[in-house]
């Protein structure tokens, strides 16, 4: 067994999955309160842009990290606004952010940024990577026990998950169900934030037109696949993770069409979600508007 290409697949895999890893638990705060998070795609992207276009100005990659990060949570609490105070169907409401933030950020990159490939490569790379990896993926690892910790054993976990079972009950015990659903949000968008600026900046090393690829909507599938669990997320965001780092090593080789190769870790998420999320348990008001009871 050749052990160099499993070790770099594995390497990879992580890598690739580290992006990922935050938009899915930023999913997993958004959903357990109740809100159907279809905007992944479009946080992801907007804050790519911001953390591409911060960093080239400072030429501080934690500076773009950070704004980027600051504004997606911003963008967050207003999109949570919208779609809490005006109660609009959030399938359309996320659709229609995801093609706003694509024009948006695909206009804005063509004006700010070089479009020669050879010359779009003007972003500083994270330095600091003991045992070959930037802090960022620890960080992401780290992710996993914080949120089962927050979210199952904290009170403002409790709620959250309350919320996005029965936000009547809770309103009956004289807690704002609007409140904890904007705070599970705006958690939620800054972890979204954060997995947009890392595939950017720690990935990609550049903003590119559409560069998440339809990772928010794998996000989602991640969440339902893991059945809400942070073991079950990392499991799945593994699978896919996994199935990316491969794509990349079979194009490199040559030894498939890359149209075929480009399509594994797809399959490979879909595949899981036909056979394993069926017995998935969403919160019971999952996209259903909350209308306070008078």
């Amino acid at each position: 067994m050749n052990w160099g290409w499993v070790t770099g697949i594995l390497a990879s895999t992580i890598r690739q999955s580290t992006p990922l890893l935050f938009v899915a638990f930023g999913t997993l705060f958004i959903q357990s309160s109740g809100i159907m998070n279809m905007a992944g795609e479009g946080f992801m992207l907007l804050s790519g842009f911001v953390a591409a276009y911060v960093t080239s100005i400072t030429q501080n990659v934690w500076a773009g990290m950070i704004v980027a990060t600051i504004i997606t949570g911003i963008v967050g609490f207003f999109y949570t606004f919208v779609v809490q105070r005006f109660h609009v169907d959030q399938i359309i409401m996320g659709l229609s952010f995801n093609s706003l933030a694509l024009g948006l950020t695909t206009l804005m990159n063509r004006s700010l940024f070089p479009q020669d490939t050879s010359s779009q490569q003007i972003l500083p790379e994270f330095t600091f990577k003991p045992l070959g990896y930037s802090i960022p993926v620890y960080l992401g690892f780290l992710l996993i026990p914080l949120t089962a910790l927050l979210l199952k054993h904290t009170r403002i976990g409790l709620k959250i998950r309350a919320v996005g079972e029965y936000p009547l009950a809770v309103e009956s015990v004289g807690l704002d169900v609007i409140r904890i659903r904007y705070i599970a949000c705006i958690i939620g968008t800054l972890l979204i934030g954060f997995g947009g600026a890392f595939l950017a900046l720690g990935i990609n090393n550049m903003f590119l037109d559409n560069m998440t690829g339809g990772r928010g909507y794998i996000a989602m599938t991640t969440v339902s696949f893991g059945k809400y669990t942070p073991i079950g997320i990392l499991a799945a965001v593994a699978l896919f993770g996994a199935g990316d780092a491969l794509q990349f090593r079979l194009q490199v080789t040559g030894s498939i069409p890359y149209q075929f190769a480009l399509m594994i870790p797809y399959a490979m998420t879909v595949i899981a979600l036909v056979l394993f999320a069926r017995k998935s348990r969403q919160p019971s008001s999952l996209a259903k508007p909350y209308r306070k009871s008078k």
